[in-house]
C-alpha cells in the first residue's frame, strides 16, 4: 500500500477554487504557494497537491490517462494528489476528501493500492470505514426485534438508518446512490426484487415481514 493517493477530474480548476474549496472543508492554503495545502485531523495530516493537466500528463502512461477518460467521460484536466501521513485516520481522511471533493465536481480515485475508483465507490468505502461498532450496537439496543440482517449489512457496508413505519413495524433506511443493497440482500422472499422500487429515489425503505 503506498502513501499517497489521487482525485483526478475532467473540470479544470484554478488555484482560486482549490483553496476556497480546502478552506471550506477546514484544511488551510500554503502561504505563497494557492496550489498546495495541509488538512489535520487529530494526528493524522494529509498533504494536498493541485495540478493540471500540463504539469501530470507527462508523468503517466497513456493507458492510465485514456483509462481516466473512459471513468470520467471527458479528458482529465485536474489532479489532486494527497500525501498520507502515517496516522491510522489517514486513510478516513483521504477518502472523506475524495468523497467531499466528488459533491462539487466530477471525478475518479486513484487510491493508495493503485486501483481506480469511481465515485459511488469512494462514497461506499468511505461510509463503510466511517460506520463505528459503537453506533451499530446502539441501534442494536434501541431496535431489539430488528432482524439481525440489518445490523449486519450497516456493520458491513457502513451505512444505514432504523425507523418504524405507521404499523409500528422496523424498517431499514438506505441511501441508494450511497450503498447499493440488492446484491447483499438477494432473493430471499421479502427482498427478493432488491430495495429499490421503481422509479425510487432518495432513501428506500425495506420493511420488515
Amino acid at each position: 500500500m503506498s502513501d499517497s493517493a489521487s482525485i483526478i477530474s475532467d473540470v479544470a480548476i484554478d488555484e482560486d477554487a482549490f483553496a476556497d474549496f480546502i478552506h471550506s472543508i477546514g484544511g488551510v492554503v500554503s502561504i505563497g504557494k494557492r496550489n498546495r495545502g495541509i488538512l489535520n485531523w487529530d494526528e493524522a495530516t494529509l498533504y494536498i497537491s493541485l495540478l493540471n493537466s500540463e504539469k501530470f500528463m507527462n508523468f503517466y502512461d497513456s493507458q492510465d490517462i485514456l483509462d481516466w477518460e473512459n471513468f470520467l467521460g471527458a479528458p482529465p484536466k485536474t489532479m489532486i494528489e494527497m500525501q498520507l501521513g502515517h496516522s491510522k485516520g489517514s486513510i478516513e481522511m483521504y477518502l472523506w476528501l475524495a468523497y467531499e471533493f466528488g459533491r462539487k465536481w466530477n471525478c475518479v480515485v486513484d487510491d493508495v493500492n493503485a486501483v481506480t475508483l469511481n465515485y459511488s465507490e469512494v462514497c461506499d468505502r468511505y461510509t463503510r470505514l466511517s460506520m463505528k461498532q459503537g453506533d451499530v450496537s446502539g441501534m442494536r439496543q434501541q431496535w431489539p426485534a430488528a432482524p439481525d440482517e440489518y445490523f449486519a449489512f450497516m456493520q458491513e457496508r457502513g451505512h444505514g438508518e432504523i425507523k418504524e413505519d405507521d404499523c409500528a413495524l422496523s424498517l431499514l433506511t438506505i441511501q441508494p446512490t450511497l450503498c447499493p443493497a440488492v446484491d447483499y440482500f438477494g432473493d430471499d422472499g421479502f427482498y427478493k426484487d432488491g430495495p429499490y422500487e421503481s422509479g425510487a429515489k432518495g432513501r428506500t425503505n425495506l420493511p420488515v415481514q
